[in-house]
């Protein structure tokens, strides 16, 4: 108890649980006034409310909820009270003890559970985005790619072959090099657009 409210909770967790940790309390004094106040086997009752700690307010919640029930043991069985108080002393002691460290087990290791699931929902979370991003960042690199290469260079070839079907209208001899010219500049811009597919899967 003492280590996990060395740092108390921030305000956000107050704001978002605060109401919730006040019911979990009140239901686990409620609890444990009804099975501890009875010789009846009904100890056992607030592990409800031990759960309910550990599964939603998190370290803080589960060890206070813990404190709180251990007290609640403590009190009852030194005034020989309640499911834990024998005529031997010994026995009382080993039965709260065992109801405590039960109890203490159970709760915190569930709430170590639920703690590392939100760790790892949290990392995933943050995968997730750095795919997002590197998706998005190689988009754009394609992008300028297609637009700086063989964009450019496709415009180019159309602005060439219009000027060499202009000359070659004037003089016919001269069409086969200026086409050659043109199927070389189009291998070029082939190239380049293998080049940018390359590698480009569904991923």
């Amino acid at each position: 108890f003492a280590l996990a409210w060395a740092r108390p909770p921030p305000a956000r967790w107050w704001r978002r649980r605060g109401v919730e940790f006040g019911l979990m309390l009140a239901a686990l004094i409620g609890l444990s006034e009804i099975a501890l106040r009875t010789s009846e086997p009904l100890a056992y009752l607030v592990f409800p409310a031990l759960i309910w700690s550990a599964l939603r307010l998190g370290r803080h919640g589960a060890t206070a909820a813990v404190a709180i029930a251990a007290g609640f043991a403590v009190w009852e069985t030194t005034r020989q009270v309640g499911p834990f108080a024998y005529e031997s002393v010994t026995e009382s002691v080993l039965s709260t003890q065992l109801y405590i460290g039960v109890a203490a087990v159970s709760t915190l290791c569930l709430a170590a559970v639920v703690a590392e699931r939100e760790r790892a929902a949290r990392r995933l979370a943050a995968s997730r985005m750095r795919l997002v991003a590197a998706g998005d960042n190689e988009r754009r690199r394609i992008e300028h790619n297609l637009h700086d290469g063989a964009q450019q260079r496709l415009t180019a070839l159309v602005v060439q072959l219009k000027m060499y079907a202009e000359r070659a209208r004037e003089s016919p001899s001269i069409a086969a090099a200026m086409l050659d010219d043109a199927g070389i500049e189009l291998t070029l811009a082939i190239d380049e657009l293998r080049e940018l597919a390359h590698g480009i899967h569904p991923s």
